[in-house]
């Protein structure tokens, strides 16, 4: 048996002295249990944020607000795309155009009514076929992945180098592209029908506008914009196509009288033009490939 000590004050003591030979058990203070930290209510008229669920949704709500969302213009300005793909649109769209049946038709016009009207002519008429090469573009990039609309670029780009290539190979080297395209636009401006010198200058833009629209219409050039629209981005690729339009319509009105009495080699138009679309179809078949590798990483991150 053991002794117990008692207090001054007859309360029972914390500790049993033990009788010699016995093992002194001290029993161990109970834990006093923790109280769970008071949810702090928000002072008045403000707005208390939601709790955030675990690492995870810390690390996403530093994310939104480390990266701002930016606009996908804006990313293009910063990447420096845009004028990428604005200096390939106006490249494209020069090599098909230059010295093509369209633009003889300006120079033609140009040598009839002058180069002012004969540019505002143009430049409208050529304008209103980037706009829909842009509307056919977009609404082809609605049905179709990226990765596939650059490989159609691609093919019809490669298509384009193989018809100016066969030009090139049958065409005579002695053939005066001036002369045999110049009496091609001017065959044309017939059929649209033709007006006087002396007719007011709206009469004679409004006619070079129409025969220049209708010329361009199927032409390759409009079948590249159409590609190039659908598989990049649609306003650098109108204002590099509209750029073009404009440098070329300039062109046609202003050289048309130095033109005169040249010799141009078809020839070499054709060689020129069939280079220059394997070069655009190669860049196009780059654009395919990085599209497609990005569609593989996307797959497998998810």
């Amino acid at each position: 048996a053991s002794l117990v000590a008692t207090s001054r004050h007859g309360a029972p003591p914390s500790v049993a002295v033990p009788v010699h030979g016995e093992s002194l058990h001290a029993a161990a203070p109970a834990a006093a249990p923790v109280a769970a930290p008071a949810a702090v209510a928000p002072a008045h008229g403000a707005v208390a944020s939601p709790p955030v669920a675990g690492t995870r949704g810390l690390r996403a709500a530093a994310v939104s607000k480390a990266a701002p969302a930016t606009s996908p213009l804006a990313a293009l300005f910063a990447t420096g795309d845009f004028a990428r793909v604005c200096s390939r649109a106006f490249a494209v769209v020069s090599v098909a155009e230059l010295f093509d049946k369209t633009w003889f038709v300006a120079l033609v016009y140009s040598l009839r009514f002058g180069p002012r009207v004969a540019f505002l002519g143009s430049s409208v008429g050529l304008a209103l076929h980037v706009v829909i090469a842009a509307g056919l573009g977009a609404l082809i990039s609605k049905f179709f992945e990226v990765w596939a609309l650059h490989l159609a670029t691609a093919l019809t780009f490669s298509v384009l180098a193989a018809l100016y290539t066969h030009e090139y190979l049958t065409t005579d080297a002695d053939e005066d592209a001036l002369e045999s395209r110049s009496e091609e636009a001017k065959q044309d401006i017939v059929a649209y029908g033709s007006a006087t010198k002396g007719a007011s200058w709206v009469s004679a833009a409004s006619q070079v506008c129409f025969a220049i629209f209708i010329a361009e219409w199927g032409d390759r050039t409009q079948v590249a914009m159409i590609s190039l629209h659908s598989s990049l981005p649609v306003l650098p690729v109108c204002l590099g196509s509209l750029a073009a339009f404009v440098v070329l319509s300039a062109s046609a009105a202003l050289v048309a009288h130095l033109l005169q009495g040249r010799h141009l080699s078809e020839r070499l138009i054709n060689g020129v033009s069939a280079g220059s679309f394997f070069v655009f179809a190669a860049l196009a078949y780059l654009d395919f490939a990085s599209a497609w590798h990005a569609r593989g990483s996307v797959s497998v991150g998810m």
